[in-house]
């Protein structure tokens, strides 16, 4: 029998993702039947699909899908770039080579194997998790994502809103020839994949949790779910080019997945503490919110040792894994103890889990006691681990072989990690405070998202990177009106 949710927000537990590209890929993936997908599996790639390989082992079973000279996809993608510019054969496939070279990334210096960046559905499949991770059974990264989507109240799915997004673009931000050849360049057994994703209208979603607890309050869930819709509204997407288009998503998802763990860890923590505490309920359950606006601090004014985050987001992470671990250890140990799913649907329901939560565990409060300040000095929490390197590895500045990383959020400084925004991190979080291109917004609805996010910033230091960055329309002394103009 399978033991009962004990989360806050049934999620599943995370892994590392060596490529953002995985992320947008992973979702599009998720729309495509398993019966597609076992068939590609079964006839192409039974360890899985990545973009191209350094690979130089024979008996390496993951299939690239870039092309090369001699392929037949090859030929006739290049011929139809020929056909389409009136030039000859060789000409063509040119054309091919720069662009399949142009739209490839290796994850580091490190990295065996390339993804594709996603401008289009089509090079969206062209590698998927099992590919790029090496792994059979890799975390499912598209479900994280939808679950992390429902509970911040989004509508529809994420994944539905990504494809639709890609299917009504236009051609302002990606060249229709660029479309066709990329289609053209993908596996033959990928196509029947990508026609059932194109095609697919279904909306719905399963059932994944969406605590009505959670509704409104400030918490990365929020932000990821507002954040998605608009950028995938439809206006954006032609509005600038595809590549920037698709790093935005990539940025989203990273931020997004990195900050709800952090933010569920940081409530792990507090609520199982609250367990073996007589404070009011609701003042506890009020009081995590409140503090998760503060899990990260960024001042551009701090010295390197004093601005280190990386010993708050360990320490988080095995503190909080360990407290998750402990409430399905009291649930198999006390039956009564109620989940946290039991009261999903009631608008107060952290706080009406606490109250019953402790009433359950009462008559053995002083044995409960023990086992709670030793799982909050915990740092061997099962997990644990992957959670650090989710959370940390997410939000860090990654290193290519082709361009620097401008999406990340931390940064590594000698032996610390420092918060210090990408100059492309803060310009997507806060253009899509606006509610579409070329619509202004306030200095208050950033400062609103990134205390979502977990970030607490010093106005001086906000409104200087805006300044920096050709963001801030108007003069700093108009506080938290100050008008931010998006990047499109």
């Amino acid at each position: 029998m399978a033991s009962e949710d004990m989360s806050f927000f049934g999620l599943n537990r995370p892994e590392y993702i060596p490529a953002t590209e995985l992320f947008m890929s992973e979702v599009a993936w998720s729309v495509a039947s398993e019966e597609s997908r076992k068939a590609i599996s079964d006839a192409l790639a039974p360890n899985g699909l990545a973009f191209g390989s350094r690979a130089t082992h024979k008996t390496d079973k993951v299939h690239t899908t870039k092309l090369s000279k001699g392929d037949s996809q090859y030929e006739k993608a290049s011929g139809l770039i020929a056909e389409r510019f009136g030039r000859e054969p060789e000409v063509g496939r040119g054309i091919l080579n720069t662009l399949l070279d142009e739209i490839e990334n290796f994850a580091s210096e490190r990295s065996i194997r390339s993804t594709a960046i996603p401008v289009t559905l089509a090079a969206s499949l062209m590698q998927d998790a099992r590919g790029i991770t090496g792994k059979q059974n890799p975390v499912n990264v598209a479900q994280i994502v939808e679950k992390i989507y429902a509970a911040g109240g989004g509508q529809a799915t994420a994944a539905r809103r990504w494809v639709d997004a890609l299917k009504k673009a236009g051609p302002n931000g990606l060249p229709e020839w660029v479309h066709d050849a990329l289609t053209e360049a993908m596996p033959i057994e990928c196509q029947p994949a990508l026609s059932e994703i194109q095609s697919d209208p279904k909306a719905t979603r399963n059932s994944f949790r969406v605590p009505k607890w959670l509704d409104g309050k400030p918490t990365p869930f929020r932000w990821f779910a507002k954040s998605w819709d608009i950028l995938c509204s439809g206006q954006w997407v032609d509005e600038m080019p595809r590549r920037r288009f698709a790093d935005w998503a990539a940025c989203l998802t990273r931020t997004g997945v990195a900050t709800t763990y952090l933010f569920e860890m940081h409530l792990n923590a507090k609520m199982v503490a609250a367990l073996d505490s007589d404070v009011d309920p609701a003042e506890v359950a009020q009081d995590a919110i409140e503090e998760s606006k503060r899990l990260l601090y960024w001042n551009d004014n701090s010295s390197a040792s004093a601005a280190d985050v990386g010993p708050s987001i360990k320490q988080l992470s095995y503190v909080g894994t360990s407290c998750q671990d402990l409430l399905k250890k009291f649930k198999q140990a006390y039956p009564e103890l109620p989940s946290i799913g039991a009261f999903d649907d009631k608008e107060e329901g952290l706080t009406e889990w606490l109250e019953a939560a402790r009433d359950a565990l009462r008559p053995n409060r002083t044995e409960v006691a023990k086992q709670i300040a030793a799982a909050l000095d915990n740092s061997k929490g099962s997990g644990a681990k992957n959670v650090f390197e989710t959370v940390r590895y997410s939000l860090l500045v990654r290193g290519g072989n082709q361009s620097a990383d401008l999406y990340g959020f931390l940064k590594q400084c000698g032996p610390y990690t420092c918060v210090d925004p990408g100059q492309e991190w803060l310009i997507v979080i806060a253009s899509l405070c606006s509610t579409g291109p070329r619509q202004p917004s306030r200095l208050a609805d950033l400062s609103a998202a990134l205390s979502d996010i977990g970030i607490s910033v010093p106005r001086s230091t906000l409104i200087g990177r805006l300044e920096t960055y050709g963001l801030a329309r108007s003069s700093h002394d108009a506080d938290d009106a100050l008008e931010i103009q998006p990047a499109f």
